[in-house]
């Protein structure tokens, strides 16, 4: 016995002492900066430390159980069980929860949400400020969700006609084909039967001891985590988790997960699914492969050698795509973690349905051809840069990384069973596994993942005349006939390096005027150009340069409707009269810049947004395509057939027709807004694209920003060399004299029937509003909708069950006059469509006969307040308004004052302002209803 003890000890030694030297076999790092606990129940909180944004925390109860643990009778209730815990609670009574919050300056589905998946249901707070009250509130309110609930029988049957306007809400063609694929595509499990919306006649029907039998099983302490991040202290947290989740009871008989039933395939096999309403089709090429758990430094090694080959794949499919060598418009390949019970491995292409068997023949001779010759070090070393680089950005943005991002990533992380690491240990780890990698075991991994047996091979497309389907037995013999095809190894040429050969000489600054308030540095240049800079560091190493080019769309004519959307190709796709859009994509790999483009209601746009060492390399883009942006026949050819599709689909959307109709009345059919027709996009030559490019490109007057973590300086330098330097710009105004629509003041009510199979109706009730230059009338309308989402929450969805998700808004843009709008939408049941618009209509006509409530004018503006407090801290923001202030008029005045303004506005001014527009003859009805 001693013998075999020595041994053991001997043995138990080796392995430890092997398990040490053995780097591979390294347990991953977790993120030092997390304070993670169990209670006494076994409940884990994670908590996080993050000032970014200050004063302001992020909270989430994660339960780990979703649809997949649901009994046959009980399909539905995990998601049906998520709308409970705003029904009533110990705390939060039926009626009170929302309505608490909302006095606090949230706003419901902003800032409290929940959502339900396979296999977890989690809850959201985001909370206004850390004060001790509202800290106290959220943890008490997410224990009610945990162990508190009521499941009172009066709001069950209240909420079951919410989940069914939920289900058709989400009604779609997309989700009739996920039912039509799921049981082929896995086969024998739960996942086909389980998807979280459930089935209807249970929703319909379930007694609440259903409820309750799920909820106990499930929603126990040992069977969840608390997860909080934000500009607090991790000590203060522990002890508010202990105080409201101590009493939270532990399961004696701790219940297991049901299997999911997911298996790898044995065989290949092939399925070919239809609907009228699709407008593409797709074809796949999916595995179900063992799951791949990512533990050890070993384990992120072989994840680190499947992402480099799915980058280099994906890559290839791009540059056939803007080649003009591909049949298919998008492709893709990809491996991912599913339900962490297997990999889900899918290549899959997207094009013209009448081309179906070429791009699965295009699919299949690409994959082969990775397979049979490998990658190129070229290629690899272009992944592996993008990569370096990604993580770097990380690093150099952790700092102020956003609580939302961290505790969303947390969240994510746990359901695979993981805690994070810091960007700093993940760049690390890369950089002491990557050198090791070569191109041999990519190339192997990679024929490992995607083979050529035991897959599924799927085709999606339309059912429509004239366009013939094929039987599973003819796809199957199209992918078997391919992959006796010979293929041949790819060929790579020498690249170019550079953007610009010479170097621009920088113009000259003519005027420099500050902003004391806002900090802001308004920049006149020789040439005409205007660029104001905002220096703020909210996020770390991160800027972002806007240029607005004034003219586009606003100068279209029925003649020429649509141009802008083929001219600004080369701003979202780059490419020069020197480099192809290929050529610029390699140049630009490995920078952490990012550059794109497109029209807007009365501009055309270019962005720059990026770390401040790679900023540079993203202006010089920007530079050459201002002066030779050139766009590419293959890229022309695809937006063109892309467009052409969504016209496709346009015949059977409710909401395409919807808001084409929306247009139409509220523009008196103004050609600038009406829908494309198919000869209208084939009247677009490329040549009149481009000349239209090139006239506002080289002429129109220039506005832009430079926002974030840049010195005034250094943007100086960097704007005055790049732009600066473009040739002379005309003035502002010349599209003034196009802003001003021709409207009929004369009530507007549209019933459209809609030849769609998808059981939606769609209700827009509204009427014509004030001009964005009318700014009190503006602003007291922005707090009128925020009001009236607010009551139709509670008077359609609440009490009469008449819609998933009613909201109003103010629609009021800068770009024309005689354009605004107050409107509420909403889905609906088609045979509701009518009496739910009717009831808008009066809730609304109400409204403005009383005006709002003083309690709903407080609200309103804590919510107001919270909305500019998030907006006036956020780059993206600043950057928008200040990169058209003089195209606008806006004044950094009012910007500086805004909440000052907005505190200053009473019930009495909205209610002037509601009874101001709110008349019949402003009125305007729309119902979307399928035939």
């Amino acid at each position: 016995m001693r013998i075999f003890y020595g041994l053991f000890l001997v043995f138990f030694f080796i392995s430890s002492l092997s398990a040490q030297q053995d780097p591979l076999k390294k347990a991953l790092p977790v993120d030092p900066s997390l304070k993670v606990t169990t209670l006494d129940n076994g409940l884990r909180v994670i908590i996080k430390e993050n000032k970014s944004p200050a004063n302001k925390v992020e909270m989430y109860l994660h339960i780990n159980s979703g649809s997949l643990d649901e009994e046959d009778n009980q399909q539905g209730l995990a998601h049906f069980l998520e709308h409970m815990a705003f029904n009533g609670s110990k705390n939060f009574p039926a009626g009170s929860l929302v309505k608490y919050f909302e006095s606090l300056g949230l706003t419901f589905g902003m800032h409290q949400n929940a959502f339900t998946s396979f296999n977890q249901t989690t809850y959201i707070l985001s909370l206004p400020n850390v004060d001790a009250e509202t800290m106290d509130k959220g943890m008490l309110c997410l224990s009610d969700f945990a162990y508190r609930l009521d499941l009172l029988e009066t709001e069950i049957d209240k909420e079951r006609g919410v989940i069914q306007e939920e289900e058709r809400a989400r009604s779609s063609v997309s989700q009739r084909i996920l039912h039509k694929i799921l049981p082929d595509l896995l086969p024998g499990s739960r996942v086909a039967q389980r998807l979280p919306i459930g089935k209807m006649e249970i929703i319909q029907n379930a007694p609440k001891e259903r409820f309750v039998e799920f909820y106990e099983k499930w929603y126990h302490p040992e069977n969840a985590t608390l997860i909080i991040v934000g500009d607090i202290k991790a000590d203060d947290i522990q002890r508010l988790s202990v105080k409201h989740f101590k009493n939270w009871k532990q399961k004696s008989n701790v219940p297991k997960h049901l299997p999911s039933g997911i298996t790898p395939y044995t065989s290949s096999n092939s399925l070919v699914v239809s609907d009228p309403e699709l407008t593409s089709a797709s074809v796949s090429l999916v595995s179900i492969l063992p799951p791949q758990k990512v533990k050890t430094a070993g384990d992120y090694r072989k994840a680190l050698v499947s992402d480099i080959g799915d980058w280099i794949m994906n890559r290839r499919f791009s540059k056939l795509i803007k080649e003009g060598k591909a049949e298919y418009q998008n492709a893709h390949a990809s491996q991912s973690d599913f339900l962490n019970v297997c990999t889900y491995v899918s290549a899959s292409a997207d094009g013209k349905p009448e081309n179906w068997k070429k791009m699965i023949s295009q699919l299949t001779i690409e994959l082969k051809r990775a397979r049979t010759f490998g990658f190129h070090e070229q290629e690899m070393e272009d992944a592996i840069k993008t990569i370096f680089a990604s993580a770097e950005r990380a690093v150099s943005t952790e700092e102020t990384r956003k609580s939302k991002s961290i505790i969303s990533s947390i969240n994510s992380d746990i359901t695979s069973g993981n805690l994070p690491m810091s960007a700093k240990q993940e760049f690390d780890l890369i950089t002491e596994l990557m050198p090791g990698i070569t191109l041999t075991e990519i190339n192997e991994a990679f024929n490992r993942t995607y083979r050529s047996n035991n897959r599924l091979i799927m085709l999606e497309m339309p059912d429509k005349e004239g366009l013939q389907k094929p039987s599973k037995e003819e796809l199957m013999q199209v992918v078997k006939d391919t992959e006796k095809e010979e293929v041949k190894a790819l060929t790579f040429k020498k690249r170019p390096k550079k953007l610009i050969v010479k170097e621009p000489d920088a113009g000259k600054i003519i005027s420099e005027t500050v902003h004391e308030a806002t900090k802001v540095t308004s920049l006149k240049f020789e040439n005409g150009v205007c660029m104001h800079h905002k220096h703020m560091d909210f996020n770390k190493d991160n800027v972002t340069v806007t240029l607005n080019f004034s003219g586009g769309k606003i100068e279209e004519t029925a003649e020429n409707q649509g141009i802008s959307n083929f001219a600004t190709i080369p701003l979202h796709t780059p490419a020069t009269s020197k480099l192809t859009s290929i050529d610029i994509q390699n140049i630009m790999t490995g920078k952490n810049v990012r550059v794109g483009g497109g029209a807007g209601d009365d501009t055309v746009s270019i962005s720059i947004s990026g770390t401040k060492k790679d900023l540079e390399q993203g202006l010089r883009l920007a530079h050459i395509l201002i002066r030779d942006a050139k766009i590419e026949p293959a890229v022309y050819n695809l937006v063109k057939q892309q467009l052409m599709q969504s016209l496709e689909q346009y015949k059977s959307s409710v909401d395409m027709q919807l808001m084409d109709n929306l247009n139409k009345a509220v523009t008196n059919n103004d050609p600038r807004f009406a829908m494309l027709t198919p000869d209208q996009l084939e009247t677009i030559k490329i040549e009149a694209a481009q000349a239209w490019l090139d006239r506002i490109l080289k002429q129109a007057p220039i506005e832009g920003s430079i926002v974030g973590d840049i010195s005034l300086d250094e943007a100086k330098t960097l704007v005055n060399k790049y732009f600066g330097s473009l040739p002379a710009r005309s003035e502002f105004g010349h599209i003034d004299k196009l802003r001003e629509l021709t409207v009929k003041r004369e009530p507007v009510d549209t019933e459209l029937k809609v030849d769609t199979k998808t059981p939606k109706s769609l209700v827009l009730v509204g009427w014509r509003g004030p001009d964005y230059n009318d700014k009190k009338d503006r602003q007291c309308m922005i707090l009128a909708a925020k009001i009236l989402s607010s009551r139709l929450h509670e008077e359609i969805r609440e009490k009469k069950q008449l819609t998933y998700s009613a909201f109003s808004q103010a629609m009021i843009t800068p770009a024309y006059k005689n354009k605004g709008l107050l409107f509420a939408y909403f889905t609906a049941d088609k045979t509701k469509a009518r009496q739910a618009a009717d009831l808008c209509k009066s809730l609304i006509e109400e409204f403005t006969k009383t005006g709002p409530t003083e309690v709903e004018t407080t609200t309103v503006l804590k919510q107001i307040k919270t909305d500019i407090q998030a907006m006036i801290e956020k780059p993206s923001y600043w950057s928008s308004f200040l990169s058209d202030m003089n195209l606008y008029g806006k004044s950094l005045n009012d910007l500086d004052k805004i909440m000052e303004i907005y505190m200053t506005y009473t019930k009495e001014d909205i209610h002037d302002v509601l009874k101001k527009y709110i008349s019949r003859e402003n009125s305007i009805r729309i119902i979307a209803l399928p035939k």
